[in-house]
């Protein structure tokens, strides 16, 4: 794979992966321990923003590393 879609490649897959479990993780701490049905909205949206954030720049910090040192190799077998 060249760089650029070996970067792509960890990049979505990071930052999709983190994004998921970081929401999910956040709305059942929030559902089972800080239930408040007033804002339930409003905490789902302040979730799933922070959700995005964490999941995008943690991303995109190791897709970057992956192109210096090759944390994740593609390389085809013969």
């Amino acid at each position: 794979m060249k760089k650029l879609n070996t970067f792509k490649f960890v990049f979505i897959i990071v930052a999709v992966g983190l994004t998921t479990g970081l929401f999910v993780y956040d709305v059942l701490n929030t559902i089972l321990f800080n239930f408040e049905r007033t804002n339930l909205l409003s905490t789902l949206g302040a979730i799933a923003l922070r959700s995005l954030f964490v999941g995008v720049f943690t991303a995109l910090i190791l897709a970057l590393l992956n192109l210096y040192f090759k944390l994740f190799p593609f390389k085809k077998k013969d």
